[in-house]
């Protein structure tokens, strides 16, 4: 890993679709990542006014200030792009909402999904040259996972669906209920891949899961809200050719039943994935390790 050149990056943390923006980032790059944040004048004065709170509690957290004046930013893995100030490189990031904003200065060389290309259209934004796919198709590619089959069904809740998902599964045989609260990606990897089907709330759990070629369908707690309008799942599923279909209700979805479903919807296009990885490889905006050039 290369020390003498460190690449700033804009990404949530303790969460493994978040954690997946560094771990991509320095396996392609070679290079460290440290955290800093796109400057904003707005996001600014709300985080002085937190930190202020922090220090009063004796709860110093010194990410909350740390924005970036001068250097670019890069954001990678997530639904953040609204988050991008025009010192800001995006590189996979997508929408969360069909009707977010989305910066026109910053430079963006990939995006996750046809439907955050339309929004960029909408803005009037130019979209030449711009690649189409989520970073996350690159695992892979970073990280080979040595996991041998040892349940039938995984289950990747959110984090707001963890607690109950849990405990609806917490006796069932031949099922693994799979935590994201953790920067381990690897192990995250490891137990996908020891599961012969995925049923995931998770976009990255989803994402993951199909770039290992292990069929995966989205599934959804009806009681809990997860932030965005659904935009986000659509705009990864229609990148690799998956149509649009309405989430499994988790309280009464029968787990033997996902067999059943037709292959269009439990696993992507194999071949569009590969010209996706093959155009996020060439857009990405840093030297690649000798491995990947």
């Amino acid at each position: 890993m290369a020390e003498n050149k460190k690449i700033p990056l804009y990404n949530y943390i303790n969460n493994f679709g978040d954690e997946l923006s560094p771990y991509i980032v320095e396996k392609l790059s070679g290079c460290r990542t440290y955290f800093l944040k796109p400057f904003s004048f707005s996001n600014f004065f709300i985080d002085i006014i937190r930190y202020c709170k922090y220090i009063r509690n004796k709860n110093i957290r010194k990410r909350i200030l740390a924005y970036s004046l001068r250097k670019k930013v890069l954001l990678a893995v997530g639904s953040i792009i609204a988050e991008a100030t025009e010192n800001c490189i995006v590189w996979g990031a997508g929408i969360s909402s069909i009707d977010v904003m989305v910066n026109k200065k910053c430079g963006i060389r990939a995006v996750r999904g046809p439907l955050t290309i339309e929004r960029l259209k909408a803005l009037d934004i130019n979209i030449s040259n711009i690649a189409v796919g989520d970073p996350a198709l690159l695992m892979p590619l970073l990280y080979k996972t040595v996991s041998i089959k040892k349940y039938k069904y995984g289950i990747i809740p959110h984090n707001v669906d963890f607690e109950y998902i849990s405990r609806l599964y917490k006796d069932c045989e031949n099922v693994l209920v799979i935590s994201l609260r953790t920067k381990d990606v690897e192990k995250v990897i490891d137990e996908i891949n020891s599961c012969s089907y995925i049923f995931s709330s998770s976009l990255h759990g989803l994402i993951v899961a199909h770039a290992y070629q292990i069929p995966a369908i989205q599934i959804e707690v009806k009681h809990n809200q997860i932030g965005g309008d659904g935009s986000k799942f659509l705009d990864y599923f229609y990148s690799v050719g998956i149509p649009s279909y309405s989430p499994l209700n988790v309280d009464c979805m029968q787990l033997d039943k996902l067999p059943n479903y037709t292959n269009e919807k439990l696993l992507p296009s194999m071949d569009k994935v590969k010209i996706i990885q093959t155009e996020l490889l060439k857009s990405f905006p840093y030297s690649l390790c000798r491995d990947f050039a």
